[in-house]
């Protein structure tokens, strides 16, 4: 049997910052984090969506939140023998990402799918076996493009947040994108794919 899964903002951080650098780091600002992002909600989600994982894990997080997904233009969805690059806006968070897990997921399958991700989110396990990690930065960032080069060469569909990160309030009120990075348009033209708008 698997162990609890559980989110520890603490011991992920501590993972990436060099032992030297920590002691700088004082310890009532991993509690703040924590709250920040809600960790004690999103270990409850783990817990709740436990032992599922990918599309079937996204669906039952939905329904613990007590969230119906409306799909418009679902008689579009491109069939699976055609490889394409779904590019999504970010207006949620990761909301966006477990809506979008669950309906491609279950139309796609899970092993037909990768979502390019900060590599921080490698640790949702549930997640992990659609989640492609990206690290832009530091000794890993070779490997990360050679992945990104492997995933848009392979048969699995894409999808991308091309702003990288959730949208943003804007003077007036408004909430959207921040400016998409065009790189993901420039790679599914190299490796012959369609871009379908989320």
């Amino acid at each position: 049997m698997r162990p609890l899964l559980q989110l520890d903002i603490e011991g992920i951080l501590k993972k990436r910052i060099p032992s030297h650098k920590q002691k700088f780091i004082p310890r009532f600002l991993y509690g703040a984090l924590g709250r920040l992002i809600h960790q004690d909600e999103l270990n409850e989600m783990l817990r709740v969506g436990y032992p599922e994982e990918g599309s079937k894990f996204s669906q039952r997080v939905l329904k613990y939140l007590n969230i119906d997904v409306e799909i418009e233009g679902a008689e579009n969805l491109p069939t699976s023998d055609r490889r394409v690059v779904f590019a999504s806006n970010h207006p949620l968070g990761g909301l966006d990402g477990i809506a979008l897990i669950a309906v491609l997921g279950q139309h796609y399958g899970d092993e037909n799918i990768s979502f390019l991700v900060n590599d921080l989110l490698m640790n949702v396990e549930p997640l992990s076996n659609v989640f492609l990690p990206i690290n832009k930065y530091g000794s890993q960032a070779r490997a990360a493009a050679e992945a990104i080069n492997s995933a848009y060469a392979s048969d699995r569909q894409i999808v991308i947040f091309p702003a990288g990160l959730v949208s943003r309030l804007h003077p007036g009120g408004e909430v959207h994108d921040l400016k998409w990075q065009k790189a993901f348009a420039q790679k599914a033209i190299e490796n012959d794919r369609d871009i379908v708008p989320v």
